[in-house]
């Protein structure tokens, strides 16, 4: 079950070509697998997963 750390959720990241919605925050910003993804906008880096 989920440990509490950050990604605990089943959902795999999407890829790193993965295109989001680039937010006025500076953030690029998508949903899939049924949870929400951010990076730095333009970034190329790894998604990581919101936990709100």
């Amino acid at each position: 079950m989920g440990n509490g750390r950050e990604g605990s959720s089943s959902a795999s990241p999407p890829p790193l070509n993965a295109v989001g919605i680039v937010g006025q925050d500076g953030y690029e910003w998508l949903q899939q697998g049924g949870a929400t993804w951010y990076r730095p906008a333009n970034s190329g880096l790894d998604w990581k997963e919101w936990v709100n």
